[in-house]
């Protein structure tokens, strides 16, 4: 596979973008060491899949407000907390918590996990807080003050509805940003393909939402078999806040197009297929655990052999000098789904990519001083 410039980035990323495509599992940047503060009382120990959260009793803000988190599969989200076995000048603890049904799941039951006991059922008399336990789907906890009205609540959402795959094979699952400094940018008008007769940009999502400048980046692919291809964007870099309170993405909304020769001067011509929002059957979680947004971007194209570019841009008008002055990179994850071994390695060998019916599972992270591991499973589903 070929790499424009553009879309090179430091040593790390590049080892992290040859373990995704070698496994067909999109990988996350690596999380830098030590937990991160989310507000007052709470911290991030660990994202997605596997929650971690860090609470604080006695820094907590007490205000009635929380923080929501979704289940995706094999997920888990643990909290840890300090100074939640306080106690009064009496001895008494002096804060205790109830396990509620989140009620977003008929089928979800809620409970708990602590001390290796799992706990079914809500919980509406108050009780001791453990130092650590794990929350079921469906469920949140309410933290208390004992003989007061103030509280703090964690949820965790039910996994939500599965989004199916396109068909074919994964081929690429690869992580394209536009940098904080320098960016690529054109003007774009505010209607990509002028009159779309052939559909290239279908479902009617190729506007932008106004012409102007735009700050993009590219990523170049070739494939060495025509037929049809799904082109899916599953996730933004940083996190997206719709899904995580620590999110920063500034790129909520992305435009995803692919042409057969890309003119920055003239991008109107030659686009092969295009897309703002995938729409309402977009909304979900992704097989390889991605949760994903009806303004992401996905679509199909029906491609020949050859050389392609894929560029990665705003659905909203993004100057440069905007850009600069948010000072943040900003990209996301896409995917691109076709024939089984039409995707073309970098030394211009056939990458036969992963077949649907394998599913690639992430069985463990470790990250310590910004260095990580995957250590994966693979499991083959027979076919009926």
């Amino acid at each position: 596979m070929k790499f424009s410039k553009s879309s090179k980035t430091n040593q790390l990323a590049k080892v992290a973008a040859a373990a995704s495509l070698s496994f067909g599992l999109a990988i996350a940047a690596p999380l830098a060491a030590g937990a991160a503060p989310l507000e007052s009382g709470v911290t991030k120990v660990s994202g997605s899949p596997n929650y971690e959260l860090g609470i604080n009793c006695n820094d907590l803000q007490w205000n009635g407000d929380g923080t929501t988190l979704t289940a995706v599969p094999g997920g888990s989200l643990t909290l840890t907390t300090t100074r939640c076995d306080d106690v009064d000048q009496n001895s008494a603890l002096k804060y205790k918590m109830i396990i509620t049904d989140y009620g977003d799941s008929n089928s979800a039951t809620p409970g708990y996990t602590a001390g290796g006991v799992h706990h079914s059922g809500e919980v509406t008399v108050p009780i001791a807080i453990p130092a650590s336990f794990t929350l079921d789907p469906d469920t949140y906890v309410t933290f208390k003050v004992v003989g007061a009205s103030d509280t703090y609540m964690v949820s965790y959402k039910a996994v939500p509805d599965l989004v199916a795959n396109p068909g074919g094979t994964l081929g690429r699952s690869t992580e394209v940003v536009i940098p904080a400094a320098n960016p690529l940018h054109t003007t774009f008008p505010g209607n990509l393909i002028p009159s779309d007769t052939t559909g290239a940009c279908g479902l009617n999502n190729m506007n932008l939402q106004t012409s102007g400048e735009h700050v993009y980046q590219t990523y170049e692919f070739d494939i060495s078999k025509s037929g049809a291809y799904t082109f899916q964007f599953v996730a933004t870099s940083p996190d997206d806040r719709r899904f995580f309170p620590w999110g920063e993405s500034t790129l909520n909304d992305p435009f995803l197009a692919v042409y057969r020769t890309f003119d920055p001067a003239h991008p109107t011509t030659g686009v092969v297929g295009c897309n703002d929002d995938a729409g309402s059957d977009f909304n979900g979680v992704t097989a390889n655990g991605h949760l994903v947004d009806q303004h992401y971007s996905r679509f199909r194209s029906s491609l020949t052999a050859g050389h392609y570019t894929l560029v990665l841009t705003t659905w909203n008008e993004s100057t440069v000098a905007g850009w600069l002055n948010e000072g943040k990179a900003a990209g996301g994850t896409f995917e691109l789904w076709g024939p089984r071994g039409a995707f073309v390695s970098e030394s211009g060998l056939a990458n036969t990519g992963s077949d649907a019916t394998v599913l690639y599972i992430a069985s463990a992270l470790f990250i310590s001083a910004g260095v990580f591991v995957l250590v994966l499973s693979k499991r083959r589903v027979a076919k009926k």
